[in-house]
């Protein structure tokens, strides 16, 4: 932990974003109070939602797989997302997080 913050080797990642994360990190693990974290808001997906985008994710391969083979001209599909039934592309409802 008394190491001093190492150089971003990446160009898209900006030297004080990273080192706002390590010093996150740090504080994390090294404060006993395990409570601050909490009122940070919450940017991941609850495991209701992961779960039914993992089954809608297979559920959309699987889709695309059987219309790929009963097609037999792709001359003209520029995306396998457009055999895809619109109700799959439509956005999951709010709140996605917590």
């Amino acid at each position: 932990m008394e190491h001093p913050f190492p150089s971003s080797y990446l160009p898209f990642v900006q030297e004080q974003a990273l080192h706002q994360q390590y010093g996150s990190i740090r504080k994390f693990y090294s404060e006993q109070d395990d409570t601050w974290f909490l009122s940070l808001p919450y940017q991941y997906l609850n495991e209701e939602t992961m779960s039914r985008l993992v089954d809608d994710s297979i559920y959309a391969v699987l889709i695309v797989q059987k219309k790929l083979q009963e097609l037999k001209d792709l001359d003209g599909l520029n995306s396998s997302v457009s055999l895809l039934p619109e109700y799959l592309m439509e956005p999951y409802p709010a709140p996605l997080g917590n």
